[in-house]
């Protein structure tokens, strides 16, 4: 308990800096808080696992990586939405993207999330 409840204060502290840039109407926005500001505007929450997973500190992800892994899960998303298909099983899928992708090298992490997974 004692490491687990600093760990969700650093990713709520996380979520509420990107929430809150992606709101500034003035601000250049860096590509995890456009993410957020148009799943805002889809009214998605499904990247929000992964963004957060991405910014684990034990990971060490680079931010090319990080950049490149949420811009290939959000352009997937908004092709689903625009072409109105099924969303009842979007939540599972991006839980089994975090899953199989958990032991990723970071030099590897974009290539293998954009790769279709096998049936």
């Amino acid at each position: 308990m004692g490491v687990l409840l600093p760990t969700i204060k650093r990713q709520a502290d996380l979520y509420e800096a990107w929430t809150l840039a992606a709101d500034d109407k003035d601000r250049q926005l860096t590509t995890v808080e456009m993410s957020v500001y148009r799943m805002k505007a889809f009214e998605v929450e499904l990247v929000k696992p992964i963004r957060v997973c991405l910014h684990d500190l034990e990971r060490a992800f680079t931010g090319d990586t990080i950049d490149g892994v949420v811009a290939t899960v959000e352009s997937w998303v908004v092709r689903r939405m625009f072409l109105r298909l099924t969303t009842s099983d979007l939540g599972s899928v991006v839980a089994d993207i975090t899953r199989i992708h958990n032991d990723a090298p970071d030099a590897e992490l974009v290539d293998r999330v954009a790769k279709p997974c096998p049936d």
